[in-house]
């Protein structure tokens, strides 16, 4: 498929114009402002994708405000494509009509059967095809999209991922971070508690026999004072001395039962013990904290396991769009390179963004092969002529951007302030297509 003629009316600068393209390589000359761009890009644009305020999912418009393009001479711009199918020799024109409010398309095709839509027109449609340069500055993910490839969902799911392997390694540094505790057996503090709350029980006890037993024995003394001051009152004192010994015999024999215990020492004892109840303490909650850590790392492998599995099948999506150009891929953020260089102005000469871009719109099996170079002066004469061999070799049409004042051979079309000086007649060389 190939543009024969282009038609403007108040379109932009230009009143009314109409252009014919040669089946190979067309020259739009003219100085800086004289409407190369208006019929080489806009108004191919405008009559395959109409135009909007924004992107629409089943077109990709001209974005821009209406009015800008409609000229002074009436309400409406009209823009005309005829196109060729080299293959079929089927005429097919396609009209869009421009308002401030609207656009009108229509398509007709010599054969009064084919009924083509706006899809077949999106169908045509790449914009990098139709300017090289346009897509060497259009973002990574907009020149994958133009490719056909979408790594979206593999790129959504390595970021959680990742994000998720970053959580756990703060959680694993912070636990890896924490000084290694001694283990700590937990002392037995009831028991010793018990202990000491029998030993207290007992002293009291002994304590309090030995204070009855001295007083016993006091007794005694005094008894024996009163026997030997008071003879008559012997009997009734041996009588009550037989009963304190009695007595006496009672208390020693209760008394050698209970051993003293030294309460200093179980103080002693439970005073460590509240010490190194503090470190068991310490201990426990060390345990807890580190208890996580096995599964956290385990967690943390299986997510690497998730990104390898996740790389894999972008790989082999990826390889799934081979497009057979040697030094060609998406790395592993998401940008298209060619021999590990973005398909960006920086890394590539002009001329190796044109012929670039032209070799990868070859392998999308497009329909129109048709391209607007821009900028062609910008090369040096041998890259030129390069190029256009390059384009030839592949059965391109070009339509080649040239700034100059006058034209240099016949393939030319010289345009002065949106006017046509010079235009040529092809229509000889359509019927031989």
């Amino acid at each position: 498929m190939i543009i024969k003629q282009i038609d403007l009316e108040n379109f932009v600068g230009f009143k009314k114009i109409k252009v014919n393209l040669s089946p190979s390589t067309t020259y739009l000359v003219g100085p800086n402002g004289s409407g190369k761009s208006t019929i080489g890009l806009n108004s191919i644009w405008f009559a395959l994708q109409g135009i909007a305020e924004k992107k629409t999912n089943s077109a990709n418009p001209l974005i821009a405000e209406r009015w800008r393009f409609i000229g002074t001479i009436k309400s409406k711009a009209t823009v005309k494509l005829t196109l060729i199918d080299t293959k079929t020799n089927l005429e097919y024109v396609v009209e869009r009509i421009l308002s401030k409010s609207e656009t009108k398309l229509s398509i007709k095709c010599s054969d009064a059967n084919i009924k083509p839509s706006q899809d077949w027109l999106n169908s045509l449609f790449n914009l990098f095809l139709i300017s090289p340069l346009y897509f060497a500055n259009l973002s990574s993910q907009e020149q994958c999209s133009s490719l056909g490839i979408d790594v979206s969902a593999f790129d959504m799911k390595r970021k959680q991922i990742k994000s998720d392997i970053y959580a756990l390694n703060l959680k694993i540094a912070n636990i890896d971070s924490l000084p290694v505790i001694t283990p700590v057996e937990k002392p037995n503090k009831d028991e010793l508690m018990k202990n000491y709350t029998d030993a207290t029980d007992k002293n009291n006890k002994f304590e309090k026999l030995s204070s009855e037993l001295d007083r016993a024995k006091k007794d005694i003394i005094a008894v024996d004072i009163k026997i030997a001051n008071l003879e008559s009152l012997v009997n009734s004192y041996k009588a009550s001395k037989a009963t304190t010994l009695e007595n006496i015999k009672s208390l020693t024999a209760s008394l050698s039962s209970i051993v003293p215990v030294n309460i200093a020492i179980l103080k002693e004892k439970i005073a460590e013990a509240d010490a190194l109840m503090q470190k068991y303490y310490v201990y426990e909650n060390y345990l807890k904290t580190i208890a996580p850590l096995k599964e956290l790392k385990e967690s943390k492998e299986k997510l690497f396991d998730d990104l390898k599995a996740i790389n894999l099948s972008k790989e082999e999506y990826l390889k799934s769009k081979n497009f057979d150009i040697e030094g060609l891929t998406i790395n592993e953020e998401g940008i298209l390179v060619f021999h590990n260089r973005p398909i960006k102005p920086q890394y590539f000469s002009t001329g190796e963004l044109i012929m670039l871009v032209v070799l990868l719109q070859s392998k999308l099996n497009n329909d129109l092969n048709f391209v607007f170079i821009q900028q062609f002066n910008l090369l040096d004469k041998e890259n030129q002529e390069k190029i256009i061999d390059f384009l030839k070799l592949n059965k391109y049409q070009a339509l080649i951007e040239y700034v100059a004042d006058t034209g240099f051979n016949e393939d030319c079309i010289v345009l002065k302030e949106f006017n046509l000086v010079e235009n040529k007649d092809i229509d000889s060389n359509i019927d031989n297509v």
